[in-house]
């Protein structure tokens, strides 16, 4: 099994961070009519496991502007809609973290964790890229790169 990972740094485009983790999450399909519970259990264990490993690798402030390149390795290919939607959990896992507390709202919290990423906002990210390669049963891992986007247009402010 593939030990999870994770590297970051800064270069000519700005800050980026690579992850490495082991097995792929569930997809809509599988999840599809399942109970509530399993499918928040699903989530909830994709981004413990992305925070606990990014966590370290964070950037000054999260990012305002970002690409997200993911691959799944699999020994089956999944259609696109099947593929994107699996990954959501594992882009949560890289936002801002809030202490959970009752009464308040989501901005009054105490920040955990300042995450990677500001929020996972279309203008954030923009769409996702994603792949998939083919890899043998019991190989299965996701890689997910993250680099902070210069400013791309008038409507994108960093």
């Amino acid at each position: 099994m593939r030990q999870p990972y994770a590297k970051s740094g800064h270069d000519g485009s700005g800050y980026w961070l690579e992850i490495g983790l082991p097995g792929t999450p569930k997809t809509p399909n599988e999840l599809l009519g399942g109970h509530r519970m399993v499918k928040s259990r699903n989530a909830v264990n994709w981004k413990q496991l992305v925070y606990l490993v990014a966590r370290g690798h964070e950037p000054q402030k999260p990012l305002k502007s970002a690409v997200i390149h993911i691959t799944r390795h699999a020994p089956r290919s999944l259609d696109y809609d099947g593929l994107v939607g699996s990954m959501k959990p594992v882009v949560d896992g890289l936002l801002t973290r809030r202490d959970k507390v009752l009464g308040l709202k989501k901005n009054e919290r105490k920040i955990l964790w300042s995450g990677i990423l500001e929020n996972d906002t279309w203008a954030i990210t923009g769409p996702w890229i994603v792949d998939q390669k083919i890899t043998p049963i019991g190989q299965e891992w996701i890689q997910i790169v993250i680099r902070e986007r210069a400013l791309t247009s008038p409507d994108r402010t960093p």
